[in-house]
């Protein structure tokens, strides 16, 4: 008898310890667990063909229903790699989810993934149809994430850095009812004005999107309206101020918003506030400087560091500036 309890006393503690294994690294369901992670997401049928790759970062502990969702947004290099790498030790100290989908050429050139596939060709002047921006991923990602995990989250949060500025600002306007709380565009290379009439270059070129709003639904006053209402940030690294390289957008239409990215950056912000002073319209945007930084992603979300006596950049999650893009989202 003695050895039949004692037996089923050890068979409850198992039951018990696998229990708490499993809630702190175990699967939650569908493609989703605790720790790094990534999937191959096609479900969404328009581009169905052209598919990406899901990387995440889901915390150790806590609970995950309740967690806020930051997409993570890559630049032109197209790996996700450094964005999820730049918040995934602040996420797992505050207790945050990170999506980070990885948009791989061919699938997606520059078109595709910083101008969202709005127009068929990269400085078309046709219109793509509506269901297959690529924009609409995000959307589909997230409710993806909420079936599969049960989280109860209403909105997520948007961060991308040089092309994934790009991408997150333009989101932000081409998407209204997108479902996003804070957003942060970080040095971008190019920005889409609200020039309704287009924007024009030096040669006297018009150019549309994605430098400007001209013949795309964008140009409608309640597309403007939304987007200037929304809770975004226009991140500026100082020293972010690079002419040329193989990054660094020199073509006329860049070059007419500004002679580097954080001049366009300065420029974009105060177009935007104008438009609004002379409409009259609901402006919730800020605009936020990281003093030193470069067009470097890390410097962006920590907003400081301390370097070695190699000249290293050495980071902490201790160590953060009010100013970096962890502190903006979620202090």
């Amino acid at each position: 008898m003695t050895r039949r309890i004692l037996l089923s006393l050890l068979a409850v503690f198992a039951l018990l310890f696998a229990s708490c294994g499993s809630s702190s690294s175990g699967e939650l369901g569908g493609n989703w667990h605790r720790g790094d992670g990534e999937f191959t997401f096609t479900s969404y049928a328009p581009l169905a063909d052209k598919p990406i790759t899901v990387y995440y970062y889901i915390p150790t502990k806590g609970n995950i229903k309740k967690m806020r969702v930051l997409f993570s947004m890559h630049g032109a290099q197209r790996t996700s790699a450094p964005g999820l790498e730049n918040w995934k030790y602040f996420a797992e100290k505050e207790g945050f989810i990170i999506i980070a989908p990885e948009y791989r050429k061919p699938y997606y050139q520059e078109n595709g993934y910083q101008f969202g596939g709005v127009m068929t060709e990269r400085l078309g002047a046709e219109l793509a149809e509506k269901e297959n921006w690529t924009y609409n991923s995000v959307e589909e990602i997230f409710d993806l994430f909420l079936k599969e995990t049960g989280s109860k989250v209403q909105t997520y949060d948007m961060f991308g850095h040089s092309a994934g500025g790009q991408f997150v600002h333009r989101f932000l306007l081409s998407m209204p009812q997108a479902r996003v709380g804070k957003a942060i565009a970080a040095n971008s290379g190019n920005w889409t004005f609200l020039y309704t009439d287009g924007l024009v270059a030096e040669s006297g070129t018009v150019y549309g999107w994605p430098y400007a709003v001209k013949n795309t639904p964008m140009a409608d006053e309640s597309h403007m309206k939304s987007f200037l209402s929304r809770d975004l940030t226009i991140h500026l690294g100082t020293n972010d101020t690079a002419t040329s390289g193989s990054y660094v957008p020199t073509d006329e239409a860049a070059l007419a918003q500004g002679k580097f990215r954080y001049d366009r950056g300065l420029k974009f912000y105060e177009h935007a506030k104008k438009l609004a002073e002379e409409k009259g319209w609901e402006f919730n945007w800020n605009i936020v400087e990281v003093k030193g930084a470069g067009h470097s992603g890390k410097e962006m979300v920590y907003g400081t560091w301390e370097t070695d006596a190699e000249g290293k950049k050495i980071y902490s999650t201790e160590n953060y500036s009010p100013n970096g893009a962890f502190a903006l989202m979620f202090k």
